[in-house]
Parts: C-alpha cells; structure tokens; sequence
C-alpha cells in the first residue's frame, strides 16, 4: 500500500506542476464519551476521540479528494484505535469531450451495482450527453476501512457496467451488470477423522459470489409527477431477485398522491452457508397521500402492507415536514412486531444563523411478538450548533436514552469543524 500512495501523490505532484490549484478542505475533532456498564452496579466512564480530514484539490477538470478518519479509545482498551480511509481518488473529467476517469478508492453507484472498490472507473459520454456507458472494476474495500489495498484480488473483486439513456426529454433508461467476489478468510479448527477421533483441520471457503443485471426506467414530468420500475435478476440462482415499480401522480398544484409495489428476494450470496436454509420472498404495497398546505409545510400519510410466507404484516406513518422542524408517528402490526412511536424535531437559527438550537425527541412501545411483553423507550436530544465565521463551527449535543435494558444512559458529543478554501500556486 506504501508503494501505491507514493506513485498515486508523486502523480498528484506531476499533475499539480502542470496548473494552479483550488485546496478545499474540512477538518473536524470530535468527542463522544458514554457510560459502559460491565454489571449492574459496576460501570466505567468511556471517551472517544475522532479527527477527520476531508480535501479537494481541483484545476479545470482534474481534481484529487480524499477523506480520512482517525480514532482513539480512552481508556485504551480493546482494538477501537484505527485510522480509516474512507476515500482517495484522482478524478479527470471530460478527457477529449467524451470520458470520465476515477482511479483510486472511490464509491460506486451504478444501478444495481454499488460498493466501495480500491480500482478504477471510466464513463464515455455520447450525443450530448443522452447516453453514458461506465465500468468500473477493483478490489473490495474491507468493512473496518483499512488503508491496506487487498491482496488477494482473485478472490476479492467487484467489476460492472450501466448503460444509460434519455430517449426523451424526463425519459431515463438503464441497464446495469454487477458480479463481486468476496474472500472468506480460512481458520483452524477440530473435527472429526474417519475413525471419529477430533484432528485439527484447516477450513477453506470459497469466496460467496453475487452476480446481478438489472433494469430501470424512470420518468418525471414537472407537473405530472413521477412513474418508476426496476427489475432485478441474479445469474447465479438463475431467478428474479426484485421488481418494483411505482409512482407519484400530482392531482393538484397541493395534493399528490403516492404507490409503491416491490417484489423482494433476500440477497444471499452464491457459495454462502445461508443458502441451503428455507427462504421465500416478501410483496410490499404502500400507498400515501400528501397535502402542502404551505410551499414550507407540507403533511403526509403512508398505509402499507408486507406479505409474508403465510403471514402480513402492516405499517403506517402520519406527519408533517416544516421550515424548522418535523412530527412523525409511525406504527407496526401483525407478523413484524407490534409498535407505537412518535418523534419531533425542533430547530430554529437565531442572531443571523450564528446560532441554531435543536431539541428532538422520540417515544416508543413495542411488542417483538404478540406474546412478549409490552416495552417502552424515550430518547431525548438538546444541542446548538455555533457558527462564529464562515470558518469555524461548533457543534454540541446531550443526549439520553431509557429503556428496559439502559436507564438514564446520559451521553455527550462535542464537534469542532474548520473550514476553509485557498488557491495555491506552490509549483
């Protein structure tokens, strides 16, 4: 990994020699302490500390972007300390009117494909931009973010491609190919011989695969509305893996109405010991309505219905979205669980946004299932965000949280962010 990011910032440096350069950046220092109970009467006060770097050095239509997070434990106990990269990637745009080029750790999203990969990824463009072809291909990142790029590529890839076009104007059509590989790590462990007598073995797993194409096609028509679908299929287990399609019809300037159909199989991986287990799909219909009684307050209401193998389950949600705050109560029965909760939210910027309090809270019954016991939850959130200058900011919150298991669980967070943006002319 070593070699890789001195040959990646001595190609930063060769292509910075060449043009001035815009540094945009943001570094932020966070705290978060808890209280961690190890019995009932024993606890022990716990203190996390987070640095994050967040850079984009660009000129014209070349740019380099990174973000990376460092975090330490106190007390130091335990493997909490790491230092995670979450991005760092060399990006050149429209290379002779036609291409993008992303190379380095970089998300992708790509219809059906989607993931963080250590590779690379090419986007031409064609006809003004109606149709665009990408593909991109690398190893997979490790869940932890380890700076480390994986070694063991055979095994541990992600490759694919989508095709896009707007046939017409609001008509977007696309087709996406996705096919990742991830590696099992093999282990030591006893079993039995021939003779029933425990030995010691080495087990080697197979990477589970996921092989996938898909469909989409969406259309959006200003005062119309919306109408969506999207069509999964695995080419491993040869079977449909999801369809969905639904929409939004604008019945008014102020009433809208919603539906949603998703057809939905787990995703299991190929070669994986979940397989072989029984497993049948869900159906979901939701429908809702919503009414914008002002351009900054808008309420709306959501009725679904999930089937399962020989069960239902319902859900619903009522609500409004405001300029400085929500109100949500949303509730569960049948298969799912039972639940009853209520949240809100309150902001509200005041001294020329210099400062913002917030307050939010949430309350909670619920039932796991029909015979289990009634419980309750309650969390509570009051904090402010300070903006001294367009640099500097700062942000606080107290947080709490009681339920069967935490009681009067009192947390804080305090975060500092920094700011800024210069035009360097350093070669």
């Amino acid at each position: 990994m070593k070699k890789t990011l001195i040959l990646f910032f001595c190609f930063i440096v060769l292509t910075g020699s060449l043009y001035g350069q815009i540094i945009n950046g943001r570094f932020t220092t966070s705290f978060y302490t808890f209280e961690k109970y190890g019995s009932p009467k024993f606890s022990e006060s716990h203190l996390l500390a987070y640095q994050t770097a967040q850079l984009d050095i660009t000129k014209n239509n070349i740019s380099v972007s990174t973000l990376l997070q460092g975090s330490k434990k106190f007390p130091d106990v335990g493997n909490f300390s790491a230092v995670r990269m979450y991005n760092l990637f060399f990006k050149w745009r429209n290379i002779a009117d036609i291409a993008d080029l992303t190379l380095g750790r970089h998300s992708v999203f790509a219809g059906v494909g989607n993931g963080l990969i250590d590779g690379g990824t090419v986007k031409f463009k064609f006809f003004d931009k109606a149709i665009s072809l990408s593909a991109y291909a690398g190893a997979n990142v490790k869940e932890n973010l380890e700076t480390h790029v994986t070694t063991n590529r055979k095994d541990n890839y992600m490759v694919g491609g989508q095709l896009v076009a707007t046939l017409f104007s609001d008509l977007r059509f696309g087709l996406s190919y996705y096919n990742r590989h991830r590696e099992k790590i093999s282990y030591k462990t006893r079993r039995a011989d021939s003779l029933g007598l425990p030995v010691y073995r080495i087990i080697e797993l197979d990477s589970p695969a996921e092989q996938f194409t898909s469909a989409d096609v969406n259309y959006f028509h200003k005062s119309l509305g919306r109408i969506y679908g999207r069509f999964d299929y695995d080419l491993n287990f040869e079977k449909n893996s999801r369809i969905q399609f639904g929409g939004r019809a604008n019945l008014t300037s102020t009433i809208s109405l919603t539906g949603d159909y998703i057809y939905r199989v787990p995703r299991i991986s190929y070669n994986s010991i979940f397989h072989v287990f029984n497993y049948s799909n869900t159906t979901e219909i939701e429908g809702g309505l919503e009414y914008a009684y002002q351009p900054t307050l808008r309420l709306f209401g959501k009725f679904a219905n999930i089937k399962y193998s020989g069960d239902n389950s319902q859900r619903y949600t009522i609500g409004m979205n405001a300029e400085f705050g929500s109100f949500v109560y949303s509730g569960n029965t049948g298969y799912s669980g039972e639940l009853n909760a209520v949240s809100a939210q309150l902001f509200y910027p005041l001294f020329d946004r210099v400062l913002i309090p917030t307050i939010a809270f949430s309350r909670a019954s619920y039932k796991l299932y029909k015979q289990s016991d009634r419980m309750e939850s309650f969390t509570g959130i009051i904090g402010a965000t300070v903006k001294t200058s367009q640099s500097f900011s700062f942000d606080t919150q107290i947080q709490w949280l009681n339920n069967k298991i935490y009681r009067n669980d009192f947390r804080l967070l305090f975060k500092f962010n920094y700011l800024f943006s210069h035009q360097l002319n350093i070669l």
